[in-house]
């Protein structure tokens, strides 16, 4: 899936700004979703996440965004 948007976005140049912003937009919220003390959105996130199609494009947005979070172990 990554290597299809980075096509799409080297042919289309006005696609990659597309992604940059969706891929930020995914990074704050869930950044957001994980400073919030409610496990509910956690859990509805990590569910999200989880879906084949869903889950691949968020993670192949997120690796167009222009911060990244840093992954932290929860023990």
């Amino acid at each position: 899936m990554n290597a299809l948007l980075v096509m799409l976005a080297e042919k289309y140049p006005i696609l990659g700004f597309v992604f940059l912003g969706l891929g930020a937009l995914v990074i704050l919220g869930q950044v957001y979703v994980s400073i919030t003390p409610n496990q509910k959105d956690d859990a509805w996130f990590a569910k999200l996440e989880s879906v084949m199609l869903v889950g691949s494009l968020l993670r192949a947005l997120k690796s167009f965004a222009p911060i990244q979070r840093k992954e932290i172990d929860k023990k």
